[in-house]
């Protein structure tokens, strides 16, 4: 399965060991280690590997939330599982926190989940609270603060907010 799956364990496997060496797990006796993988991220993600239906992914998996796939995107992105990827993804924006967006958005190089991240941020009526405004970066917190007083500027002079608003706070206020 990891190898027909994974970029990484397919090329890992074609190289060539030393004479006497054993290659990692190649046995019981001499396991691949999975870093910063718990048992229970591991458990989820043996779940979608080798799902107990025929056709593709667990129904629970429809109910998973940002706990679940969250560990399974970071596993198929480090070790290179395209399919997996692009689910786990999919899933993981569809439920993930905006402060989730733009961490992943920033570790992984998607500018569109940190844009998104923003944008629902700005959007929320609650205020930033200390813990979750230091998870930010300083560029992030004025960007939230322009867009948000550009918000209630539009929401003052015309009693609500425009599609201008919105489409300006999805495109100029984030880039």
């Amino acid at each position: 399965m990891f190898t027909k799956d994974s970029a990484y364990f397919s090329q890992l496997y074609q190289l060539p060991t030393p004479d006497d060496t054993a290659q990692n797990g190649s046995s019981d006796v001499d396991p691949i280690t999975l870093n910063d993988v718990s048992e229970t991220d591991f458990l989820h993600i043996l779940r979608i590997l080798y799902p107990l239906t025929i056709s593709g992914y667990p129904k629970c998996a429809e109910r998973w939330t940002e706990a679940e796939w969250k560990p399974i995107f970071h596993f198929a992105r480090q070790w290179q599982m395209s399919a997996l990827l692009a689910e786990s993804s999919t899933r993981l924006r569809a439920c993930a926190s905006p402060f989730i967006k733009i961490s992943i958005g920033r570790s992984a190089e998607l500018p569109d989940w940190v844009r998104e991240g923003l944008v629902e941020i700005s959007l929320r009526s609650e205020p930033l609270t200390d813990d979750k405004g230091i998870t930010l970066e300083l560029s992030d917190i004025l960007k939230i603060s322009r867009a948000r007083e550009g918000i209630r500027s539009e929401v003052m002079r015309t009693g609500q907010r425009s599609e201008w608003c919105q489409l300006r706070m999805e495109n100029a206020w984030f880039t």
